[in-house]
């Protein structure tokens, strides 16, 4: 089930109860920590700044070191093409989870300018672990209103998690790269979860594409049993 991303909104003097009660129920060990992100570097499991494995538990990762920057194929900037509608869009089929996600966001105000995200020919200018930046540039293609903003707020990590989802769901191998993390707590870092519990200026918690991202493991996981 997809956590309920409102509740992990809240100010983290409220949320972190919640955020302990999630860990547990998505099954993840805070004792066993990866940090991701697209330009992490290719490095075994554990060896990556701020990582941890017990020393009990370093065995378990070895299928993980085999496979070749790993890190990078948690992003949401990984070149991975899945289909997935979005209400009112005639596009269906996206380059990286962050075209997704900043498509839904344009479909707000715009399906036409939103359906200029979805998959077309590309001059592969990007490598494929950054594929998902020029989506990011195209971000503030369009202004959104106060009402829109917060409409957008509202949905914005759901509709993160279902494109995860949809990317796992649909590339064999990059789901077979998740299931290898175990129940690793993920950590996408630096940037905006730069201290440790992604928490901002603010005191709110940010970066939910991490909490998706493990969500999706645990249903991948419920499937295998």
């Amino acid at each position: 089930m997809l956590p309920d991303f409102q509740e992990l909104a809240k100010p983290a003097d409220k949320a972190s109860g919640y955020l302990r009660n999630y860990l547990a129920t998505q099954e993840v060990d805070p004792n066993t920590r990866f940090m991701f992100m697209s330009t992490s570097a290719d490095r075994p499991p554990g060896m990556g700044a701020q990582e941890v494995i017990p020393d009990g538990r370093i065995s378990e990762f070895c299928e993980l070191s085999a496979m070749p920057d790993w890190r990078r194929q948690l992003s949401n900037f990984m070149r991975a093409p899945f289909k997935l509608g979005i209400p009112g869009v005639s596009a269906d089929q996206w380059e990286t989870v962050e075209h997704y996600f900043q498509a839904y966001k344009m479909s707000l105000v715009s399906p036409d300018v939103a359906a200029s995200f979805a998959l077309a020919p590309s001059p592969g200018d990007e490598p494929d672990h950054l594929a998902g930046l020029a989506a990011r540039r195209r971000r503030k293609a369009l202004v959104l209103d106060p009402d829109t903003l917060a409409q957008w707020d509202r949905v914005k990590w759901h509709v993160m998690a279902i494109a995860l989802a949809a990317k796992f769901r649909t590339h064999d191998d990059l789901a077979s790269t998740l299931l290898a993390t175990r129940d690793a707590h993920l950590i996408h870092a630096p940037g905006r979860s730069r201290r440790h519990g992604g928490s901002d200026r603010r005191g709110r918690l940010v970066d939910h594409s991490q909490w998706g991202l493990m969500s999706v493991r645990r249903e991948l996981q419920s499937g295998l049993n």
